[in-house]
């Protein structure tokens, strides 16, 4: 769905530390590419929605001036929501196994390129590449690890070098 920037409600704001750097890159992948993942918003008491997730997202095309943001509504309460939503935020990350098993799920199933990935997890360019390619030394079990699936760290939209 589409929503106008100006019909959403802050509310949470506050709650989210600011990285110029990140907002800056941010504002250029925009700029360039679009909007590639939707905010998320609750129905608020009013006509309006409340931003859960997606305050760099809104405030990056704030400043690019569009008037417009994709969101996806979580059919939830307000309460629900920001729980869900904290917790999501702050669960146990992922090692650069899962990291890589992930990414190359990504790639093998939906297609995307290394760059399509990088800004789709807010990463350098050089990340997916780096997180697709584990130190044998650092994980000498590493295919032993993956369940059910032959690892093949090579991902299709790469050359080979």
């Amino acid at each position: 769905m589409e929503l106008e920037i100006g019909q959403l409600e802050l509310r949470y704001e506050k709650l989210r530390r600011r990285n110029a750097r990140k907002e800056r890159q941010l504002v250029g992948s925009l700029a360039e590419k679009g909007q590639l993942l939707p905010v998320v918003v609750v129905r608020g008491d009013d006509a309006r929605h409340v931003l859960v997730d997606g305050y760099k997202r809104v405030r990056a095309l704030k400043s690019l001036r569009h008037d417009l943001v994709r969101a996806t509504l979580w059919e939830l309460g307000e309460l629900e929501a920001v729980l869900l939503e904290r917790l999501m935020r702050t669960s146990e990350s992922d090692g650069a196994l899962e990291q890589g098993w992930l990414l190359e799920d990504l790639n093998e199933r939906f297609g995307f390129s290394l760059g399509e990935l990088s800004r789709c997890f807010d990463k350098s360019q050089s990340w997916p590449e780096a997180t697709l390619e584990p130190e044998p030394a650092a994980h000498p079990d590493a295919m032993s690890l993956r369940p059910a699936k032959r690892c093949n760290m090579t991902p299709r939209h790469t050359k080979p070098k």
